[in-house]
């Protein structure tokens, strides 16, 4: 096969047809299993067919799951050899499909062929008995037509005769239609097992391919440098992004974003307008631009807010400390979100904060684990003691010191703190447990001294039960010399069963002995171990902290320039309506007078002069209208301007000359033009329209040529429009976001932030 690599399109061509090879193979499978449960067994012929469907089935899985391993760019060296290994052992699995097909083939044709032979001389056979019956037929008819007696005896042997002719011709034809039966199975078996040749050797050639296609990703993996590993394992992406326009452009546009994201979500959270939500998020911007701690970005303090809010049920403006060690304890620590906002819990109910509370649960730790020696976990610990709640944390008055040294002891003793607690409500049981203690002294010949216990657990002192029922019990070893009945007595003393017993003790043994391997532990050493991570979570952590301290320089203002932006916008449905209103006022200026100069001759230039400074007007208040609008507002103002000088003088230019026309004042004159559109002219008005008419219409003081021609409908029409102009020239245009103001308009042209 050639070297030159597969398209994606000629990839998704192979996929399909191994998978279309693995469906059929699989079909024909799940057919004889069926045809098995149904008939009530298979053939050997079947079974043989159904055991080479299985694996033919499996060959085509093993070349499916190969591509899409080869495909993914993130497998390893070390799985594609994996696959490849697979794909070369199933060559010898091949070579042994292929012989059974052909061998169960050849034997099919055979017994087809075995089949047709005896078929045939089974049809010469029926063909003679055939003959047979006709010569006893006729045989018979000759006795029964003979002039003379008739020979019953030879009669009688006649119908014998026939009578087992008969029979011997049933028996053939049994025989044939079996025979036949068997030779049509065995010529379509032969006829499906070449189906199935075919299918196997498109599976060969497809595994044959796979594996030169494998061993070539694996040496196009072998020969890749340092460089691209690098790139696959760290954030080498975003290194590049800081050195170039671009790159930093999308840092502060995400990071703006980022700040809008977490502001919304702190409105919604606390209750906060836009204002003060905003506030609260530049302090969590500066708690991380002033920490030393890479992994404490906008993002992750946002996240660590939003995470104490949702564990504690409560909500809070969280300090720079609260936050850090939430952080620190989540995404380095690596402590359950549930637990991480415990500690902060202990903080508020000890009064101290989140960071003193965990180094003082650090510090219990180191102390506890030296004392009891045994091997103990700390981040488990750690997170069990944080967990602790309802009465045992009451009992232990919250207190960090003391749940952590409760827990330690209680998983050194090999059991919980809860579990403790049980046996101490078992104990409190004081005439049960009087019982069951003296019982267990009589059986186990034990002195035991429960009174210590009994008073620990009254008090709720958790660490001084542990220690007391740990000198009672005894070690593994004295419990597993006892019988069956002592151990029960004595599990029962402790609040126990005697299985619950047997695995606290062989727990309790195992942390002894592993204990004995660990070096004493400082609380200085658990502290770096909080704080530890991964080379490459470390490296490109402290990418995000850098692309986070260079977004966030201009994180707040232009996330609230964006929010400004984004609410004009939504403004402009709004305001596009009274444009609207405008930009048709226009074109019904520039139809009315234009129908009016074409009866009015010379003046009816001045008129539409008239009405082209009116639409000019009407489109400067359009542009005015938008043009206060941030960074889009001039575009905008001046594609509604071109909107309405295009609507008015093409309605102006498109007037088109009546016919002859006489109307005398007599009520309302109405008249429509071509275009469309219905003209009202005033009740007092005698309309004209015919050649030469301007010529006969004379002043009778003056003599003037001019028509005297009522212009208020004009001055009406240019005082509506001005009238709008200043409205829109003069309105409120004041940016308003979630009740807040953050911009002003100092002119039709300019804006201020607020």
């Amino acid at each position: 096969m050639a070297n030159t690599p597969l398209t994606p399109e000629q990839e998704q061509e192979r996929l399909e047809l191994i998978q279309r090879q693995n469906a059929a193979a699989k079909e024909l499978a799940s057919t004889y299993e069926k045809i098995s449960k149904t008939v009530g067994g298979l053939s050997n012929e079947d079974k043989e067919i159904l055991d080479i469907a299985k694996k033919m089935s499996k060959l085509s899985s093993d070349i499916e799951k190969s591509i899409s391993k080869r495909l993914d760019k993130t497998s390893s060296i070390k799985d594609l050899t994996k696959n490849l290994n697979t794909l070369e052992q199933n060559i010898l699995k091949n070579a042994d499909i292929a012989n059974k097909l052909e061998k169960t083939k050849i034997d099919a044709i055979n017994e087809s062929l075995s089949a047709r032979l005896k078929e045939i001389q089974i049809q010469e056979k029926i063909k003679q008995e055939y003959e047979l019956q006709q010569e006893i037929l006729d045989r018979i008819e000759d006795l029964k037509k003979s002039q003379g007696p008739i020979d019953r005896a030879a009669l009688a042997n006649a119908r014998e005769e026939l009578k087992s002719s008969k029979a011997a011709l049933d028996i053939f034809e049994k025989e044939l239609k079996k025979t036949t039966e068997l030779k049509d199975r065995q010529r379509n078996l032969a006829i499906q097992l070449d189906e199935n040749i075919k299918a196997h050797q498109e599976t060969i050639k497809a595994q044959q391919e796979e594996i030169e296609l494998t061993k070539q990703t694996i040496e196009a993996k072998k020969k890749k440098g340092i460089l691209d590993v690098l790139e696959e394992k760290f954030d080498v992406k975003k290194i590049k992004d800081m050195t170039t326009i671009a790159g930093m452009f999308k840092i502060m546009l995400e990071s703006a974003l980022k700040f809008n994201e977490i502001s919304v979500q702190t409105s919604k959270s606390l209750g906060y307008s836009a204002s003060e939500a905003d506030r609260v998020t530049q302090n969590l911007v500066e708690v991380a631009q002033h920490s030393k701690n890479t992994n404490v970005t906008l993002e992750n303090a946002g996240a660590a807010m939003n995470e104490l809010n949702e564990a504690t049920g409560y909500v809070a403006e969280y300090s720079a400390d609260a936050l850090e060690t939430h952080i620190m304890l989540t995404k380095q620590f690596g402590m359950q979100t549930e637990s991480a906002a415990r500690v902060y819990e202990l903080s508020l109910l000890t009064g101290k904060s989140s960071s003193q509370v965990n180094k003082e649960m650090v510090g219990a730790f180191a102390a506890a684990s030296n004392q009891l020696k045994a091997g103990i976990p700390f981040r488990a610990t750690m997170e069990a003691a944080a967990k602790v709640s309802g009465r045992l944390a009451a009992n232990l008055q919250n207190n960090p010191v003391a749940l952590v040294k409760a827990v330690a002891q209680a998983k050194a003793f090999g059991t919980t703190l809860e579990q403790v607690a049980k046996q101490g409500d078992t104990l409190l049981d004081f005439e049960q447990s009087l019982e069951s203690e003296l019982k267990a002294e009589l059986l186990t010949g034990k002195q035991l001294n429960l009174e210590r216990a009994r008073a620990a657990a009254l008090t709720g002192d958790q660490v001084a039960l542990a220690e007391e029922l740990q000198k009672n019990v005894g070690s593994l070893e004295d419990f597993q010399k006892m019988n069956v009945l002592q151990q029960k007595s004595l599990a029962e003393a402790m609040g126990l069963t005697a299985d619950e017993l047997a695995d606290q003790l062989r727990k309790q043994k195992i942390a002894q002995e592993q204990g004995k391997s660990l070096a004493q532990v400082e609380e200085e050493q658990l502290a770096e171990a909080q704080e530890r991570q991964k080379i490459q979570d470390k490296f490109n952590q402290a990418i995000l902290k850098l692309q986070d301290l260079i977004g966030n320089l201009v994180a707040g203002p232009f996330a609230m320039l964006l929010d400004a932006l984004s609410t004009a916008l939504g403004l402009i449905t709004w305001i596009f309506k009274p444009i609207q209103l405008i930009v048709d006022l226009a074109g019904y200026i520039g139809e009315k007078f234009a129908s009016w100069s074409e009866a009015l001759g010379p003046f009816g230039i001045l008129l539409k002069g008239i009405a082209g400074i009116a639409i000019v007007l009407a489109a400067y208040g359009a542009y005015a209208a938008l043009a206060w609008i941030p960074v889009v507002g001039p575009i905008l103002g001046a594609a509604a301007a071109v909107a309405v000088l295009a609507k008015g003088f093409s309605a102006l230019a498109d007037a088109k000359k009546a016919g002859d026309m006489y109307s005398p004042a007599d009520g309302e004159t109405q008249v429509s033009t071509k275009e469309g559109g219905l003209f009202e002219l005033s009740k007092n008005d005698d309309l004209l329209a015919g050649p030469g008419l301007a010529d006969k219409v004379k002043s009778d003081k003056e003599g003037s040529i001019l028509p005297q021609i009522d212009l208020t409908p004009m001055i009406t029409a240019i005082n509506a429009v001005k009238a709008a102009v200043d409205r829109l020239y003069n309105k409120d245009t004041s940016i308003n976001m979630d009740s807040r103001a953050v911009g002003s308009t100092l002119s039709q042209q300019t804006t201020r932030l607020a």
